[in-house]
């Protein structure tokens, strides 16, 4: 009798332990216990998987993977069909540098390709009125626009533009940065820039002209910001 409750006592003492902190379930008690077991194998499977849920929620790994893979090679990345795009790139900077760049209006023209000139034409804080002139040789043609953006900042987080008059049809899109970390709880070490826009254009231009020049205007845009955003930083 007193031995059986020597044993209890222990058990009790061991469980008790466990109950503080000190550690779980007696290991000493309970290994080899095929309930025990399964409970364990079980509480391996939750933490891997646990862990595999926050490798994969940064802004890039949801991403499809021929995506991601461009996108950390230092590609600009540009999907969407008849007017309506979304373009990527993805940069190793400070988002202070990334924001300085993308709100450089004034001298856009000196690195984005095409851009012969912009201009604050109405500063009012986060919101501002912009005006760009974009000229461009197609084949033996020359074709110049002009546009007036009225913008919308939210500071280092998201920037939204509207035509308000120009030489095409409608122009509405924004810019978002995020922040990138190399692993789940790290630093952010690189900020991902989304540039999205929606265009149709003036009368008298084709859609078909007009939609493979855009897309491409994305496309060498994004890599211009992305190597002015390298030089800023010091890259």
């Amino acid at each position: 009798m007193n031995s059986g409750k020597n044993r209890f006592g222990q058990l009790i003492q061991r469980i008790g332990l466990g109950l503080t902190g000190a550690i779980g379930i007696s290991l000493v008690s309970m290994a080899g216990n095929p309930a025990y077991d399964r409970f364990a194998s079980f509480d391996r499977l939750a933490v891997i998987k646990t862990a595999s849920a926050q490798l994969f929620d940064g802004p890039v790994d949801r991403l499809p993977p021929i995506e991601r893979d461009s996108l950390r090679k230092g590609r600009a990345v540009v999907n969407g069909e008849d007017g309506k795009y979304v373009g990527r790139v993805l940069v190793t900077a400070s988002p202070e540098v990334v924001w300085q760049v993308l709100t450089d209006y004034d001298n856009f023209e000196e690195f984005i390709p095409n851009l012969t000139s912009s201009e604050v034409l109405e500063d009012n804080g986060d919101r501002k009125i912009v005006e760009q002139v974009d000229s461009r040789q197609l084949f033996i043609l020359n074709i110049k626009s002009t546009t007036q953006l009225e913008i919308k900042e939210k500071a280092q987080e998201r920037i939204d533009f509207e035509l308000v008059a120009g030489d095409i049809e409608s122009l509405v899109g924004s810019w978002q940065i995020e922040l990138v970390s190399e692993y789940p709880g790290a630093t952010p070490t690189q900020v991902l820039i989304t540039h999205s826009v929606d265009a149709i254009p003036g009368s008298g231009v084709p859609n078909g002209i007009f939609f493979e020049i855009l897309k491409g205007s994305i496309n060498e845009t994004l890599s211009a910001i992305s190597d002015e955003i390298l030089v800023r930083n010091g890259n």
